[in-house]
């Protein structure tokens, strides 16, 4: 048993620590660092929903940061990335006051504690969506500024420089042994790194050497109370390496993942865990210390070189080598042009001439036309055009937006509407090409939409124009949050209007347990202690899917949008269910299958019942005393016997039957050769409790009680008349009449073993007990009873075994232990038992006193014989002498 235990327990483990070993080895690991190196201020947990969700993205951010933060929106139709955030709530409760002197009880008038309402803070987690900056548009985002790792040589001092002055400790440059490119000293403190490498080798080599000097110097780790093997130090180091120059562009994973999968072998599941936090943790500290200290340093370059920088970025006829954005290399101009008062430039690249098309730029750089194949041509003017035409909107939108700052907030972007006569919603957004709109429906469906491309108006003006054309004026439009319009747009794709609507009343109730009904079956949601409970039904209210939601401070509407979107239930109509009418079918529905010879090993009931089953599903107990009695026998050597089913059933599962105090009742269905109560002893040895109940197990044999179905039928009638009789509906008269019959055998385990006689009265029991020779080898001789009640315990059941009452056997039955009958016979049994002992007694001491008067007797007439014959002895010597005499 125990063997077989840990063998299991192994399987699973090695089937965790092979899916830890894939993150190592495979791309997931090389996606999951590029994503950290994006987010290092991310937790661990919302660093992997990144990247599993959108493995591409760069930077997120939340709805609104877009906007206030960024001056960016996020376009239409776009899903957002589901991370968790801290939240806080505030929660009441009624405590009793204290003097807060004498910290002493404050009493009422009536003698009575005083009570007041505290309010507490409580901090909690929930889910928020953000979005990638690939999914918004609007302004440019700012440039950090501190130079690319891309190649450029003039970058690589000052990147070096800020490494270097961030190590804590001295770096040199020198030869190292074999092949290795570095290497930390934990006795000289210091990191020595291989001359004559690439730059890129070199940066990626200082920085795993800082980490370990960071997280792996001796004094460090005595100091955390650490210890750590040299794979768990290279994983981490080169991971931070990897991390860190990956944030900066450098890209090195052609030799850091062969590197950290060569160390991943035979990795442990708990230890990923502890990799990732100290990863993220000291790559996110490098990150941010090396952007303060690149920014010092080029600040301090920039007030060394003065505002020489600054003008260089001017274009005249005299630029020379000049970089322009988005173009490689060096340009120098070739042709002037001025429009407008405002000067523009032809460049040509510095190296490769004619052969690269120019670039038309303006005076500051800014480039306005690319690939002028033909020079100063047509396309040069059109583009000249557009820049001048777009500049002069710019300066017209922002003058108009500045008037019109009483009508709408500063620098408003969007807005939403309902339109009153129709319940439709109305949604416009500025974007690069006009306004964006959208009509809904009442259910937040799209009607209609596109792009009004008019640049010239208000983003009010635009909306009064699109209204118009609908048929709807402004003035009879009611301006609503237009997050929340799309938060409700975004939701009404998985959870549509219509079933929202219907659902509210249960998402708005207190209570714990609610259902609804859905087109294709239902759903039960319960309120537990450690979150929600999804239960899914077909519509034969057979469960086919569900999950736990482990948030117990999510509200039910939360909970309800996660399970239609991840259940995809909300393509047909939904409406409130009855949830005690709900549980009633399934546990019918069950039975119904059960009864028509579908025979599962546990009723496959998840509800978890708080009162009746403190808690636990139905299910779950099946489960479990399956596996205990399976570990029982197993232990036992009863290698034969094949558990079929387990169903919970007795007082516990009607709630006008049970007790405090009540057992918790399972039937256990097997098949094979032990005898019912012997497997109920078995089972009763260790004894088995869950959820603070004892669990009484009823095994019924196949061959012997029956099927589990005929079983259940029996239980149930039985449980319908209690009830019954509970509340007076059926007269008592009309009650089966209990009786009880008695039976002996000389093999209580195994009855067909030896001699077996039933249908007995009690005392007929005990002479044929009295019968059986007490040596034969069958087992152990012992009197049964055969109770007949109309209960599901009608049957046979051990009495006495081996001349001992089985007291304590039948009062783990509180069927028996209640019932008169049973009781009776115990208390019978044990009369006769001492009658008999009584008079066997007498017999023995009857015996006594005859055996010893016999003996008295044959002593008496030896005595006399011994006298007789010395009396005749004696007679006959005086016969003798007298003769003698008269001779």
């Amino acid at each position: 048993m125990a063997e077989k235990r840990e063998q299991q327990m192994y399987e699973i483990t090695k089937k965790l620590e092979e899916g830890v070993k894939e993150l190592f080895t495979s791309e997931r690991y090389t996606e999951y660092l590029k994503t950290m190196s994006k987010f290092y201020n991310y937790s661990f947990n919302n660093t992997v929903l990144i990247a599993l969700q959108r493995p591409e993205a760069t930077l997120v951010a939340g709805y609104s940061a877009w906007q206030k933060n960024f001056h960016r929106q996020v376009k239409k139709g776009e899903k957002g990335i589901q991370i968790i955030a801290p939240s806080q709530r505030k929660e009441k409760e009624l405590v009793e006051k204290f003097d807060p002197e004498t910290n002493e009880l404050i009493l009422g008038p009536d003698g009575q504690p005083e009570t007041e309402v505290v309010e507490h803070v409580v901090s909690d987690f929930r889910v928020v969506r953000v979005f990638d900056v690939s999914q918004t548009y609007g302004e440019p985002l700012p440039e950090l500024a501190i130079p690319d790792l891309t190649g450029q040589v003039q970058n690589f001092p000052l990147f070096l420089q800020a490494v270097k002055e961030l190590s804590p400790v001295p770096i040199r440059f020198g030869e190292t042994e074999g092949e290795a490119k570095g290497y930390y000293s934990n006795k000289k403190k210091e990191i020595v790194v291989k001359e004559d490498m690439s730059e890129s080798q070199t940066i990626k080599t200082l920085i795993h050497e800082i980490a370990h000097a960071k997280l792996h110097d001796r004094e460090v780790l005595e100091q955390a109370g650490e210890e750590k093997d040299q794979r768990t130090k290279e994983i981490e180091a080169e991971s931070i390496a990897y991390t860190v120059c990956q944030y900066f562009g450098l890209d090195t994973s052609d030799y850091s993942f062969p590197y950290i999968a060569g160390w991943s072998d035979n990795l442990k599941m708990w230890e990923l865990r502890t990799f990732m936090d100290a990863i993220r943790k000291t790559a996110g500290e490098f990150i941010k210390e090396l952007e303060e200290k690149m920014k010092e340093l080029e600040t301090d370059r920039s007030e060394r070189d003065g505002i020489q920088n600054e003008k260089e970025t001017k274009i005249d006829m005299d630029t020379k080598a000049v970089e322009l954005e988005q173009h490689e290399g060096l340009w120098h101009t070739v042709e002037e042009v001025e429009v407008e008062k405002e000067h523009f430039y032809l460049m040509e690249h510095n190296e490769y001439g004619a052969s690269v098309a120019p670039v038309l730029v303006n005076g500051d750089g800014k480039v306005v036309a690319q690939d002028l194949e033909n020079g100063l041509d047509q396309e040069a003017v059109k583009a000249i055009g557009e820049y001048l035409e777009e500049k002069e909107i710019a300066k017209k939108q922002e003058k108009v937006e500045t008037s019109n700052a009483s009508l709408f907030e500063e620098a408003e972007r969007e807005a939403a509407y309902q339109i009153e006569t129709t319940g439709q919603f109305f949604f416009i957004q500025e974007t690069e090409e006009g306004y964006d709109y959208t009509f809904y429906d009442q259910e937040f469906q799209e009607l209609d939409g596109g792009v009004y491309d008019t640049f010239d108006v208000t983003l009010q003006e635009a909306a009064k124009t699109l209204l118009l054309e609908e048929g709807a004026a402004l003035t009879a439009c009611r301006k609503i949050d237009s997050e929340m319009l799309q938060e409700q747009v975004e939701r009404a794709e998985y959870f549509p209007q219509k079933s929202y609507e219907a659902l509210k009343p249960l998402m708005e109730s207190e209570e714990n347990n609610v259902a609804f009904q859905s087109g294709y079956g239902y759903v039960m949601l319960q309120k537990i202690s450690e979150g929600y409970e999804c239960i899914i039904y077909d519509q034969a209210f057979r469960e086919i899917g569900g999950q736990f939601y482990e948030n117990i401070t999510a509200s039910k509407e939360d909970v309800f949008s996660q399970i239609f979107q991840e259940e995809g239930i909300g393509e047909l109509p939904c409406e409130p269910f009855s949830y005690e009418e709900l549980k009633k079918s399934v546990i019918e529905g069950e039975k119904k299958r059960l009864y028509e010879g579908e025979l599962t090993p546990t009723s496959q009931i998840g509800i978890r019942e708080e009162e009746l089953l403190h808690g636990e599903s139905r299910q779950n107990v099946e489960e479990s005393v399956l596996c205990y009695a399976q570990a029982e026998l197993e232990e036992a050597g009863y290698e034969e016997i094949t558990l079929l089913a387990a169903r919970v059933y007795g007082s516990r599962t009607r709630e006008t039957l049970y007790r405090e105090d009540s057992d918790l009742d399972v039937v256990l269905s097997y098949t094979g050769d032990i005898r019912e109560d012997a497997f109920f002893n078995l089972l009763q040895e260790n004894g088995m409790r869950i959820a603070g109940l004892k669990i009484v197990i009823n095994p019924i044999s196949l061959e012997k009680t029956g099927t589990l179905q005929e079983y259940i039928k029996r239980a149930e009638q039985y449980l319908d008349e209690k009830e019954a009789e509970k509340q007076g509906q059926i007269p008592q008269e009309t009650l089966q009449e209990p009786r009880i019959s008695f039976y002996a055998a000389e093999c209580m385990e195994f009855p067909s073993m030896g001699e077996y006689y039933e249908n007995l009265t009690l005392e007929e029991a005990v002479e044929k007990y009295k019968m059986i020779p007490a040596d034969r080898i069958h087992g152990i001789k012992g009197i049964g009873f055969c109770l007949k009640d109309g209960s599901i315990y009608n049957g046979e059941y051990e009495l006495m075994s081996g001349g001992k009452i089985s007291k304590d056997l039948i009062d783990l039955v509180p069927h028996y232990k209640e019932s008169p009958l049973v009781q009776k016979a115990m208390q019978d049994l044990e009369r006769i038992l001492a009658e008999k002992q009584r008079e066997n007694t007498a017999e023995q001491t009857k015996a006594e006193g005859t055996m010893g008067r016999k003996v008295s007797v044959l002593k008496a007439l030896k005595e006399r014989k011994e006298l007789l014959k010395k009396q005749e002895k004696k007679e006959e010597m005086s016969h003798t002498r007298k003769k003698e005499a008269e001779l």
